[in-house]
């Protein structure tokens, strides 16, 4: 599951069954009037977060391109290195979002290299927002550093 963050609620409700419930004097149990016949309790999914248990990441991304110059209709795509680290608390639900312009192109994630990490990317469209939405980790842990290539056709 992705959300870590929400605590999962569990329900419960209790009656008796008094068609089964009678012992063998035939006296049958009752509940305590003052006692709810339900429960409800939360669990939370350890996070990892310090002793206040509330996540305080420090995300810092840079870019670098692999051209100087950009030239429209080059045949050759852009490819821009993306480092991506955490040197605060777990970053849960952590996602890297980019904004492309019309003149643009997502072609994919660079995979032919042992030195970059192949993130899990998807183009999306919100509101004629072309974006490319990449996930980090779920957490991204702290300390975590991260280099990926995105390449782009202009």
């Amino acid at each position: 599951f992705r959300d870590k963050l929400t605590p999962i609620t569990i329900f419960m409700e209790y009656r008796l069954d008094y068609r089964t419930a009678a012992d063998a004097t035939g006296l049958q149990p009752i509940l305590n009037q003052f006692t709810p016949a339900n429960i409800s309790r939360q669990a939370h999914t350890l996070l990892d977060c310090g002793e206040d248990n509330v996540c305080k990441p420090k995300l810092e991304v840079s870019v670098d391109s692999d051209q100087k110059k950009i030239y429209i209709g080059d045949d050759n795509p852009l490819t821009l290195i993306v480092k991506a680290q955490n040197q605060g608390e777990g970053a849960y639900e952590a996602e890297l979002i980019i904004s492309i312009p019309p003149q643009a192109d997502f072609i994919g994630v660079v995979r032919n290299s042992e030195a970059l990490a192949r993130l899990s990317c998807a183009f999306k469209t919100e509101n004629q927002t072309r974006q490319v939405v990449c996930d980090l980790g779920n957490p991204m842990k702290a300390g975590t550093q991260l280099l990926a290539g995105l390449r782009f056709s202009v």
